[in-house]
C-alpha cells in the first residue's frame, strides 16, 4: 500500500517575514501557524480540508500492509526514524511527519494529529 504524504511549508522569504514581523506577516503564515494548534482546537480535519491547496506532495511511503491505519503508523515511523530509506520515495524536500501533515492512502485523506490520524473529506468547513 502506498501512503502519499503532503506537507505545508513556508518559503525562505516567508520565514524571514515571520522572523521580522511575527506570524501575522501574511494570511499564509497565519494559516501555517494555525496548523500547529490543531489538537488544541480539535478541528484538524476541517483545517486540512480548507487548506489542502497549501500542501505539496513530498513523499510516497511504500508500506507492506493492507490495513489503512497500520499503513499510516508505519509511514509515520518511517518518516521520523528514517531507518528504512528504501520505503520512501522523495518528491521534494520534506520534514519528519508531524501534526498537520496530510496523508492520502487507499483513496482516503487523513491529517496527522498529536496521537494518531483524523480522517477528513474535502469540503469540510473550517
Amino acid at each position: 500500500m502506498k501512503v502519499n504524504v503532503h506537507q505545508f511549508y513556508l518559503t525562505r522569504e516567508e520565514y524571514n517575514a515571520v522572523n521580522r514581523d511575527g506570524w501575522d506577516a501574511s494570511d499564509r503564515t497565519q494559516r501555517y501557524c494555525e496548523k500547529n494548534m490543531l489538537d488544541i482546537r480539535g478541528d484538524a480535519g476541517a483545517y486540512a480540508a480548507a487548506n489542502m491547496h497549501e500542501y505539496h506532495l513530498v513523499t510516497t511511503v511504500d508500506v507492506d500492509s493492507d490495513n489503512v491505519f497500520d499503513a499510516l503508523e508505519i509511514a509515520f515511523r518511517a518518516m521520523n526514524l528514517w531507518d528504512k530509506p528504501e520505503m520512501i520515495q522523495r518528491h521534494r524536500d520534506c520534514a519528519s511527519m508531524s501534526i498537520g501533515d496530510i496523508c492520502e492512502v487507499a483513496g482516503r485523506l487523513f491529517v496527522c494529529a498529536s496521537v494518531g490520524f483524523q480522517e477528513f473529506k474535502l469540503g469540510e468547513v473550517a
